[in-house]
C-alpha cells in the first residue's frame, strides 16, 4: 500500500490551501505533566507591538492564500492581547483557536464574534478540568459556531475519560465534532500513555471518519480512505524513513518570538529559523515559499498534506 496524500478532510477540495501555526503565547494555566507547555507566569507575555509585526506577515499569507491561521500554545486564551490579536488577523481562510476552555463563557461568546472565521478547538484535560462545567460549555457554545472538542485520554483515568468521551459524544452534530486524542509515549513521560492491544483497537475505532483524510492506492486503483492522525501514527505511517513533507510550499510554523520555521519540529533537531518577522522585514524572505524540506523525524500533529516516498 502507498500513501499518496493526508490532510484534512473539512478542506478537501480548497484551492491554493495554506497553513500557518502560532503560538502567541508558550505559557499555559494548566501545566499538565504530559504536556511540553510552560507554567503560566503573568510577567513573560510577548509584547503586543512584536505580535502585530507577526500578525502583518500572517496578514501577507492570508493575501497569497487560503490560510488557515492555527491560534495555540500554550494556552492561547491566557495571553492578554489575545482579543488585539484575533481582530487584527485580516482575511484568513480560518482561525483555530486552541484551547482548554478554562476561562468563562462570555470570554468565548466574545472571541466567537470578533472574528467570524473562528473555529474553537477545545481540549479536556480529566487532572485539571471540572467535566460537568467543560460539558456545559461545549453545549452553550456550540449554538453560536463551530466546536471541535477533543478528549485527552490519559492511560492512568481511562475508564473515567472514556465515560467524560461518550457523554460528550451525545452533543455531536455537523457543527460540533467530539474525537478522542491519545496520549502516547514521550522521551520525557510515559506515565500516561500505558495501553494495551484492546485499547489501541478501541482507539482506532472510535478515530474513523474524523479530520484526516487519506488517499491511498493498492496497486494500480487509488482508493480513498479516511484515519484520524492518531491511527496514522498508530499503524507507524509517517516514520523517520518514509515522509518528505511540503513545509514551506504548503505550512509555515511561527514561533512566539516571531522565528519563523518550516515547521515545529525544526526547533528540536535543532535548526535555525529562517528569519524572524519582529527583528528584520519579512518582504525580503519570500523565497521560503519556494521551498520545502524533508522532516527529519515524526511529524507533529499538523494538517499539511505529505507524500510518502516509499511502500509500506
Amino acid at each position: 500500500m502507498k500513501i499518496i496524500e493526508i490532510g484534512e478532510k473539512e478542506f478537501e477540495g480548497v484551492p491554493n490551501l495554506y497553513y500557518t501555526y502560532w503560538p502567541p503565547t508558550n505559557l499555559c494555566n494548566y501545566n499538565c505533566d504530559y504536556c511540553g507547555a510552560r507554567p503560566y507566569f503573568k510577567d513573560k507575555f510577548v509584547p503586543l507591538k512584536d505580535k502585530l509585526k507577526i500578525i502583518k506577515f500572517i496578514n501577507y499569507i492570508n493575501s497569497q492564500y487560503n490560510n488557515v491561521v492555527s491560534l495555540y500554545g500554550g494556552e492561547a486564551s491566557i495571553d492578554p492581547d489575545i482579543f488585539d490579536i484575533v481582530s487584527h488577523i485580516n482575511n484568513p481562510y480560518r482561525i483555530k483557536f486552541y484551547t482548554n476552555l478554562s476561562l468563562d463563557i462570555p470570554f468565548y461568546r466574545n472571541i466567537q464574534n470578533v472574528n467570524d472565521k473562528i473555529l474553537l478547538t477545545v481540549s479536556f484535560h480529566y487532572q485539571k478540568a471540572n467535566f460537568e462545567e467543560f460539558y456545559s460549555k461545549v453545549k452553550f457554545l456550540s449554538q453560536f459556531g463551530r466546536i471541535r472538542a477533543k478528549v485527552m485520554w490519559d492511560s492512568r483515568h481511562k475508564n473515567e475519560i472514556l465515560d467524560c468521551y461518550q457523554k460528550l459524544k451525545e452533543l455531536e452534530t455537523n457543527d460540533c465534532i467530539v474525537e478522542l486524542n491519545l496520549i502516547y509515549d514521550t522521551d520525557k513521560f510515559d506515565e500516561a500513555s500505558s495501553w494495551s492491544e484492546e485499547d489501541l483497537d478501541f482507539f482506532v475505532r472510535c478515530q474513523t471518519e474524523k479530520s484526516i483524510y487519506v488517499h491511498f492506492g493498492l496497486g494500480k486503483q487509488k482508493v480513498k480512505g479516511y484515519l484520524s492522525f492518531n491511527e496514522v501514527w498508530l499503524k507507524h505511517l509517517d516514520s523517520k524513513l518514509s515522509y518528505s513533507c511540503k513545509v514551506g510550499e504548503k505550512s509555515l510554523y511561527i514561533e512566539s518570538n516571531g522565528d519563523v520555521y518550516y515547521c515545529k519540529n525544526s526547533l528540536y533537531y535543532p535548526h535555525p529559523p529562517l528569519f524572524n518577522c519582529v527583528t528584520q522585514d519579512y518582504s525580503d524572505h519570500l523565497e521560503i515559499f519556494k521551498t520545502n524540506v524533508i522532516c527529519k523525524g515524526f511529524c507533529c500533529e499538523v494538517s499539511i498534506p505529505k507524500r510518502l516516498q516509499g511502500d509500506i
